[in-house]
């Protein structure tokens, strides 16, 4: 059995806009998980996350924000190793862009 933690991080202007690019990513492959066959009970938020990215101006003498940058990850158990690198592989073609464990 692997253990393996993927998700999905997005900056946007708008908190909502960049939070819900994770959620439609995160839904994706959560249903693409679920076809090939990992359950539901092998699937668990790890991490949520939303902040603001700030940055210091030098010409306005001042911080100023570039906007929200959005994370959810999931926990994933593939019971199956034949079947880890297809799993994987699905993830980040339905928009998983971090991968860990």
């Amino acid at each position: 059995m692997a253990t393996v933690t993927l998700g999905a991080t997005f900056r946007d202007k708008n908190a909502v806009e960049a939070m819900n690019a994770t959620s439609d990513a995160l839904e994706a492959i959560m249903t693409r998980l679920g076809a090939q066959n990992i359950e539901a009970r092998d699937i668990q938020t790890s991490s949520l996350s939303l902040r603001e990215d700030r940055r210091w101006d030098n010409q306005r003498d001042e911080e100023v924000s570039e906007g929200f940058v959005a994370s959810n990850q999931l926990r994933v158990r593939v019971r199956d190793l034949d079947t880890l690198s297809d799993v994987l592989a699905a993830a980040l073609s339905d928009g998983a862009n971090t991968l860990s464990g």
